[in-house]
């Protein structure tokens, strides 16, 4: 019997879940039309707010948007962003930054964040808008959004992140930090899995030993 703290879903037979939005313990943001039935039936989502927006004429929102239960990031360069988002009733730091796609670009949970160092000029403002720490990832994991996945109970990450990077995840977001895969061995488990403190959405692709790590790590 398959755990209700596990969606197993696509979304548009799309297996790269994360791409369509992101998932915190109070909202998840998500692209227009994408459907929820699954999500909305599980009995661990029953608190949570889904909150549909276009962003940049698309349907992928966990391409541009990131943020933790108390409020969002996205960069000022995103058209009609705020005409988008005028019903989701958390804060919102508009950065004013070339880089569009600020979900590959930052990892964080309700007690800390990591930014690429694409966006080491915004450290300052991030920690005074959150109230939480922040800290900037090697330059070589400049797409940590795309290759972790964190709640406020751990941190799954990719094979891909180095040792140092590791640590100071598991130092600045305040949880215990685990490697895995998703999608049946991608690396960017960002790109393909959304999950919170009580329950993952994941797609098909996803083997068994991947099922059990996600869970173990991810979820309380």
């Amino acid at each position: 019997m398959r755990s209700s703290k596990i969606i197993i879903t696509d979304f548009n037979k799309d297996f790269n879940l994360g791409l369509y939005g992101f998932l915190t313990d109070k909202y998840i943001i998500i692209g227009n039309n994408i459907q929820t039935r699954e999500l909305e039936t599980n009995e661990n989502f029953k608190n949570v707010k889904i909150i549909r927006v276009s962003v940049a004429n698309t349907k992928f929102a966990g391409i541009f948007i990131k943020g933790n239960s108390n409020g969002i990031i996205i960069s000022k360069e995103i058209p009609r962003v705020e005409e988008e988002l005028k019903n989701f009733n958390k804060e919102i730091l508009f950065l004013d930054t070339n880089y569009t796609a600020l979900g590959n670009l930052i990892l964080m949970n309700d007690k800390g964040c990591i930014i690429s160092s694409l966006l080491k000029n915004q450290k300052n403002k991030i920690e005074r808008f959150f109230g939480i720490k922040c800290e900037v990832a090697s330059k070589k994991n400049a797409v940590i959004g795309s290759l972790c996945v964190a709640t406020n109970k751990g941190c799954l990450v990719s094979p891909l992140v180095s040792y140092d990077d590791r640590k100071r995840i598991e130092d600045v977001l305040n949880v215990d930090v685990d490697i895995g895969t998703a999608n049946f061995g991608s690396y960017f488990i960002g790109a393909c899995i959304l999950a919170n403190s009580k329950v993952a959405i994941v797609s098909p692709k996803t083997s068994g030993i991947e099922l059990s790590k996600i869970e173990e790590v991810l979820i309380r």
